[in-house]
């Protein structure tokens, strides 16, 4: 792994709510992911709450959760959860420290849709609402914590050898200044039923809104 990635000058693949997604130079299996620079005064500055300034891991913290859970899943299954994203390691950038991550790929080569993705194209049938219901169950079965799931960081990869099936890319670990979901079953349980609900909800919109716009058919 390269000591020190210059992305600056290099569009990103993706954006999220406080990271961006660059793809590793020369290595076309990973991914980095950075904080957006735009993100880390208006959280973690001096507008901030004191909490957040003072934090050990400052903005860097959604990495220690992240690796955490993995870590966690790991540790659990003996190996990275199909489910989860593979957590590769950490490198230095000019846009600050990377967390990289193996590329989860659709057949095509692309970045694998996301949730939002496959309705508005379409792809949203039944078997790729079964291999969401087993996601579902995967998650809800595992001992991980999740601070979100939505729309944006499920994705949808499979190729002629391995069936179809969902992937988490963000979400993992907990904010809580006092994590009882992770040390308690049953909070960490209804956690990700109310997770699950509100994905349920945010997906029914969806599928309404591309059946009234024609890409999809109405029942």
């Amino acid at each position: 792994m390269s000591k020190f990635l210059k992305l600056k000058d290099t569009p990103p693949l993706a954006k999220g709510h406080s990271r961006l997604v660059y793809q590793y130079p020369g290595e076309p299996d990973w991914l980095v992911k950075v904080i957006r620079p735009d993100m880390i005064e208006k959280r973690w500055g001096s507008g901030a709450a004191w909490y957040k300034r003072k934090r050990r891991y400052g903005r860097f913290i959604s990495y220690v959760r992240e690796t955490q859970e993995y870590i966690a899943g790991c540790v659990a299954s003996g190996s990275g959860p199909a489910f989860l994203q593979k957590v590769v390691g950490f490198v230095d950038t000019d846009l600050g420290l990377g967390l990289v991550s193996e590329a989860v790929r659709a057949p095509t080569g692309e970045l694998a849709p996301d949730i939002a993705a496959l309705i508005e194209r379409g792809h949203f049938d039944a078997t790729v609402r079964q291999a969401l219901n087993t996601v579902c169950r995967q998650i809800l079965e595992s001992d991980m914590t999740l601070s979100d799931l939505n729309v944006g960081n499920l994705v949808y990869t499979g190729n002629k050898t391995t069936p179809g099936h969902f992937v988490l890319i963000d979400g993992l670990g907990t904010a809580a200044i006092f994590p009882l979901k992770r040390f308690i079953r049953y909070f960490n349980h209804r956690s990700k039923l109310g997770k699950f609900k509100r994905l349920e909800l945010r997906i029914s919109q969806r599928l309404e809104k591309a059946r009234q716009a024609g890409v999809i058919q109405k029942d």
